[in-house]
């Protein structure tokens, strides 16, 4: 009798451990998921709180680039008016610079010989009033020298002092002396020779007008 009663003591024991036990675990697993909860709450305070101010930076970023416009402007300059029998016109501030193309052509003749294949007719009037005329060739020739000249063949006269020469195979851009234009509609021509007797090549030639 007395072992039974001991054994009850024994089992009365256990159970109140057991109870004590689960009701410190529940308790501490409520504790948790309210704590869970109170965390919870206050991230979205924080959030909350947080949006006015991360969004006020793009209000006024957006606001500066409404208010601070790219502007493009367009630099092309109005058209200079060209004379019919121009290839293209340069404008200064108060000297405008007409090219007329004359052609090409090539030369193994050591006595001066017309090249058809290089001129032009040009009216004078057509330019206003004309402050200079040059005489260019872009030359070349092995051995020797290749000269060129202008001649006006309208009027059978030949501009002497527009004789330019080079002496190389390298092509290159030669200027005469300036020379006057006759006045009115004048057929101009050039005139090839080379001192060695070898060929000679003019790849371009052009009159350069200076207008006031």
């Amino acid at each position: 009798m007395k072992r039974f009663r001991n054994y009850l003591v024994i089992l009365a024991t256990g159970l109140v451990f057991i109870d004590l036990a689960y009701l410190n675990w529940h308790q501490a697993k409520r504790l948790t998921v309210e704590e869970r909860l109170a965390t919870i709450e206050k991230r979205l305070d924080s959030l909350i709180k947080r949006a006015p101010a991360s969004s006020e930076p793009s209000a006024r970023l957006n606001a500066n680039q409404v208010s601070s416009p790219t502007a493009t402007f367009d630099e092309q300059s109005p058209p200079s008016p060209t004379p019919s029998n121009s290839k293209s016109a340069v404008t200064t501030s108060s000297v405008k610079e007409y090219f007329v193309p004359l052609g090409s052509g090539n030369t193994i003749s050591q006595d001066w010989v017309d090249i058809t294949s290089a001129k032009a007719t040009i009216d004078s009037s057509r330019y206003g009033s004309i402050e200079a005329v040059y005489f260019e060739a872009s030359l070349q020739i092995v051995n020797g020298e290749l000269h060129a000249r202008l001649v006006d063949e309208t009027g059978n006269h030949t501009y002497y002092s527009s004789d330019i020469f080079h002496n190389s195979s390298t092509p290159q851009w030669k200027t005469s002396t300036a020379v006057s234009l006759n006045n009115g509609t004048r057929t101009y021509k050039v005139q090839l020779r080379s001192t060695s007797g070898e060929l000679g090549t003019m790849a371009a030639a052009r009159l350069r007008i200076l207008v006031k």
